[in-house]
């Protein structure tokens, strides 16, 4: 299999379909009852391979920090924001346990306050870490003298 520079319009399935697992996984992890066994080895696994696998087909965005920021948002930001009303919305329909008004917890989440319907706060937490990741990699990619010898590569699917 020869690696080749991904462009940034081609999709790698797999790599969505792990993110996607690891995605449904945390969520999972936040639920009211777990076993044991999920919260020592299942939770932090699926966090780590989620932050692992976004950052492993990141590609730097040539056509400045604007464009960059409006693309992040698009992917992370809203999505968060749809599955976290999502998740607040279930969990004031389904949950046993006492709740706040519904725009309480909306804020709450809005503002990342931990353990206030923050299921999803991974995905807000990927957006905000792409942003200092933007400018390492861009200013990584302006150097001349590069550990490894320079830009990232990823195997393409056969």
């Amino acid at each position: 299999m020869e690696a080749k520079r991904v462009s940034s319009e081609k999709r790698i399935i797999w790599v969505d379909v792990v993110k996607y697992i690891c995605i449904l996984m945390v969520m999972l992890s936040h639920l009211e009852v777990k076993t044991a066994l999920w919260q020592v080895f299942y939770s932090p696994f699926f966090l780590s391979a989620f932050l692992f696998v976004s950052g492993y087909v990141y590609i730097p965005e040539k056509k400045g920090f604007k464009k960059f920021l409006y693309k992040k948002f698009r992917q992370l930001f809203i999505p968060w924001l749809i599955f976290s009303l999502f998740n607040i919305f279930l969990s004031q329909i389904l949950s046993f346990n006492a709740h706040r008004e519904l725009f309480t917890e909306l804020m709450w989440n809005f503002l990342q306050i931990r353990g206030q319907g923050d299921g999803v706060w991974f995905v807000a937490a990927l957006f905000v870490a792409f942003i200092p990741f933007y400018f390492f990699i861009n200013w990584y990619e302006s150097k001349s003298d590069k550990i490894g010898g320079g830009t990232a590569y990823v195997p393409l699917q056969s």
